[in-house]
């Protein structure tokens, strides 16, 4: 292995081996995008069902995925979006009593959910 390192020292210059660099990075990230996207799948199918629908996704479940490191909380992640329940109520409180999914406004929120930053762009 040693010997393939110095041999591309040897044959590419810096900012070749820079931009295979990035090229490694970015690959490892949407390797690790797809896995979690996969595992989102996973657990929308694992977990399907009428009894709860999450108002982020609209995805219907037979019941959310526990949630908590020192307590744990039965039915309070959605097993697509990932969203607790203070994201569904923030969610529902924005969609009911507000007109941000439905004007056109300019908002800023610092360090927004993934799931509610795609929703607002």
């Amino acid at each position: 292995m040693e010997s393939l390192k110095s041999l591309a020292k040897n044959v590419l210059n810096q900012e070749q081996r820079s931009t295979l660099w990035e090229w490694r990075q970015q690959y490892r990230r949407s390797l690790k995008e797809y896995h979690r996207q996969w595992q989102s799948w996973w657990q929308s199918l694992k977990y399907r069902g009428n009894n709860y629908t999450c108002p982020c996704c609209g995805g219907n479940f037979r019941e959310f995925l526990p949630y908590g490191s020192v307590i744990v909380r039965k039915n309070a992640q959605c097993p697509r979006c990932g969203s607790l329940e203070r994201h569904r109520l923030l969610w529902l409180f924005c969609q009911e009593k507000t007109n941000l999914f439905t004007a056109s406004l300019q908002v800023l929120h610092i360090a927004p959910e993934k799931w509610f930053q795609n929703r607002i762009n």
